[in-house]
């Protein structure tokens, strides 16, 4: 998650249940967005408390490219947030991470791809290791939310509410 935001990867990884991580980011427009990531770690668990959705303008869903099990996962994961959140037009972009371990690989980007197709969304595949299209990535969400937040904004000028 530190990658993503532009810092140094960890030399360590402690998985938790919850990390929440504050931060601003450049734009591709030259403008700082004040970004925050929850990372849920996938847990069921913190599906139980899943108000965080509500408030959420976007959403990396995150596999491992060296666990298929990771892969299969994320698609459960999609079909829950779907109870909780409209996905028409929700800003989502899927992510493989862990690309730098290519000999390890166990899904190949076909098969990601056509899933990110299949949601309407955009695939990545990235190292948090050695920033591989880490950046890209989070520009692309960052577009994805700059554009959904254009299209309402031109909707609700052609609403007329009269009481």
């Amino acid at each position: 998650m530190n990658r993503f935001v532009g810092y140094k990867a960890p030399t360590l990884h402690d998985p938790t249940l919850e990390d929440k991580l504050i931060s601003q980011i450049l734009g591709s427009d030259n403008i700082f967005y004040n970004v925050e990531i929850l990372d849920t770690s996938g847990k069921e668990e913190y599906f139980k408390f899943a108000n965080w959705i509500y408030y959420a303008d976007g959403m990396f869903l995150i596999f491992s490219l060296i666990d298929k099990n990771s892969f299969d996962e994320i698609k459960k994961i999609y079909n829950k947030l779907k109870k909780f959140k409209n996905f028409n037009n929700f800003p989502i972009i899927l992510i493989g991470n862990k690309h730098d371990l290519s000999e390890k690989r166990q899904v190949e980007f076909s098969d990601a791809k056509k899933l990110a197709d299949s949601w309407g969304t955009e695939y990545f595949e990235t190292s948090s290791i050695t920033n591989y299209n880490c950046k890209e990535a989070v520009q692309g969400l960052i577009n994805r939310i700059k554009n959904k937040w254009e299209s309402e904004r031109e909707n609700s000028k052609k609403k007329c509410v009269i009481i």
